[in-house]
């Protein structure tokens, strides 16, 4: 099977943790159907849980975004 442009859920987690996006994250967007993610059939694990690059970087977006709003700064 192909993996380009699919990253393991542990992956995102490093990668992503920074904007907010732990495993406990990640695994509700996946539920909720706001990333895409497959499974290897071989391993029932999260370990064999992968999900989209792209979808990632724009939750992770997302996330930071929400994130700098709560903790952000008064404008006036």
């Amino acid at each position: 099977s192909n993996h380009t442009g699919w990253i393991s859920l542990g992956e995102a987690a490093r990668r992503f943790g920074v904007d907010g996006l732990n495993l406990t994250q990640l695994v509700q967007r996946i539920l909720s159907s706001e990333l895409a993610a497959r499974r290897d059939r071989r391993n029932d694990s999260l370990r064999g849980v992968f999900v989209e690059l792209e979808a990632g970087r724009q939750c992770a977006e997302e996330s930071r975004t929400a994130m700098e709003a709560e903790s952000g700064y008064p404008l006036n």
